[in-house]
């Protein structure tokens, strides 16, 4: 169940890989319909997020 932003009952574990979304892939970039977004999405995600090594994976 989705809860508004900084509303008590959205859980960290849950909700922080969509704050990490919405401050570094969101903030800055305007998107000129879905399939462009899905574009920068795929691209933000194979130069960025897929070279941090995983925590959870170690």
């Amino acid at each position: 169940m989705e809860h508004r932003i900084k509303h008590a009952d959205r859980k960290a574990r849950v909700e922080r890989p969509f704050d990490y979304v919405e401050k570094f892939f969101f903030a800055g970039r305007t998107f000129t319909d879905w399939h462009d977004l899905n574009q920068q999405d795929a691209q933000w995600y194979d130069q960025v997020i897929n070279r941090k090594p995983k925590k959870a994976l170690a």
